[in-house]
């Protein structure tokens, strides 16, 4: 004897999920988009003395090289500028200026009620 089961309705099913995970890969990649194009103006914003921390412009060159990458669950927000380092932590000389890690503080809480409000459309 036997028994066959037949679920109708699978090929449709599995189609929507596969359309409904590219709808959400797609939205969530463009949320770390946004929130770094967001981080990159707060992070520009704090160089030029807009913001808590001293400007840290004298030529210009570390205020035009602040950048973004983004992968499907991250935004990193980075500068090539070799003295970066220096400026964000200080030296014996210089003191620490915090332009990455205060624009990110400040944003906490702004970007993760964005992100919370992307996720809620999917």
């Amino acid at each position: 004897m036997t028994v066959n089961v037949q679920i109708k309705g699978v090929p449709i099913a599995i189609s929507k999920m596969i359309k409904d995970n590219k709808q959400a890969i797609e939205l969530i990649g463009k949320s770390m988009t946004t929130v770094g194009n967001y981080m990159v103006g707060e992070v520009k914003e704090s160089i030029a003395g807009r913001k808590a921390e001293p400007t840290s412009v004298k030529t210009g060159n570390y205020l035009g090289k602040i950048y973004s990458f983004e992968t499907i669950n991250s935004s990193t927000i980075y500068t090539p500028v070799s003295y970066a380092k220096y400026l964000e932590y200080g030296t014996s000389r210089i003191k620490e200026r915090r332009h990455f890690r205060n624009s990110l503080n400040r944003n906490k809480e702004k970007i993760n009620a964005f992100i919370n409000s992307q996720i809620k459309k999917l």
